[in-house]
């Protein structure tokens, strides 16, 4: 029992896991020796809408399933549209070498026995189908253009500001001397004549 099981461990190996992009061509697996006739069968635990799943360079022959054909290597590319997003399993029946049956009166032939022996499948679990992420790059952008802008505007009003300040700074000084000197009353004074000359305008 272990010995048969084994056999189908290396008969059927197994990957597991892949996250692809919907709407993009996607490389799934590459099978480097194979020949003939290749068998390709997907299900999906949510299930395969029609139109869903492509299989490129193969032939659907009935839902899911699909017919290619092998010289010496094989990859399977699949696509889907845009918007799917779903988990696929795919298992791919391929031969070693392949010859083409003959009619006999003997079953199973010999050409039979031999392509039996060909036979390999693959199991491919887990592939991972998800709509690509929106781009946000340009509302990042936009956010620290916007807020650049209105840095930069703030010191440029400042420095307004602080110009204007000094320009007229000057300005308001030599007003503020000069209607201190019309106010009599402000008049400095250092003798007595200054005294007199003060009172008799007032006068």
């Amino acid at each position: 029992m272990v010995k048969y099981i084994l056999l189908l461990l290396i008969l059927m190996p197994t990957v597991i896991g892949m996250d692809v992009t919907a709407g993009e061509e996607s490389k799934i697996y590459t099978i480097n020796d194979c020949e003939g006739p290749i068998t390709i069968r997907a299900n999906s635990e949510k299930g395969i809408n029609n139109n869903e799943l492509f299989v490129k360079y193969c032939s659907e022959k009935e839902n899911n399933i699909w017919t290619c054909d092998c010289d010496n290597s094989f990859d399977l590319i699949i696509n889907t549209p845009k918007d799917v997003e779903n988990s696929y399993n795919f298992i791919i029946k391929y031969y070693l070498e392949y010859k083409q049956l003959n009619e006999s009166g003997r079953e199973p032939s010999l050409i039979q026995i031999e392509q039996d022996n060909n036979v390999r499948e693959k199991r491919i679990n887990n592939i991972n189908i998800k709509p690509k992420p929106e781009n946000k790059t340009m509302d990042i952008n936009f956010n620290i253009e916007a807020v650049n802008v209105i840095m930069v505007s703030i010191v440029i009003v400042i420095g307004i500001l602080i110009i204007l300040f000094f320009k007229f700074k000057n300005k308001f000084s030599i007003n503020n001397d000069k209607s201190s000197n019309k106010d009599m009353l402000n008049y400095k004074v250092t003798n007595d004549e200054d005294i007199d000359n003060i009172l008799n305008k007032i006068k």
